[in-house]
């Protein structure tokens, strides 16, 4: 049996995506056995916040988020780019050695960024 409840957030949601349905409403929450349980659970999640990437990126001049290329593009800083390009001469050159192919990934954006 629980012993210690936590409520984490609500959201409403339309069903099934639709507005002129009824509105649902959800709960998020924890149950733990013990309050030390979820006492040692909300310091993990507090760790967790302190070391979110979105916001060290930012914070560190890492990369950008741009809306405008969708929320999950982070557009690197030149620093980083200069980095990444380096690493990547290193990984080509040792994968000619070994003859094997580095595999290489992109983002996609609106065309509105791109033109």
């Amino acid at each position: 049996m629980a012993k210690a409840i936590d409520l984490e957030s609500v959201a409403g949601a339309y069903w099934r995506g639709d507005e002129k349905r009824p509105m649902l409403q959800r709960i998020y929450g924890t149950a733990w056995e013990t309050p030390a349980q979820l006492k040692e659970y909300k310091r993990q999640v507090a760790e967790a916040k302190k070391r979110d990437h979105r916001l060290l990126g930012k914070k560190l001049d890492l990369f950008s988020i741009q809306e405008d290329a969708g929320g999950c593009v982070r557009l690197l800083s030149m620093e980083i780019c200069a980095t990444h390009f380096a690493v990547e001469t290193d990984v080509n050159g040792h994968c000619k050695k070994v003859s094997r192919s580095a595999i290489l990934a992109c983002a996609c954006c609106t065309m509105a960024l791109c033109c």
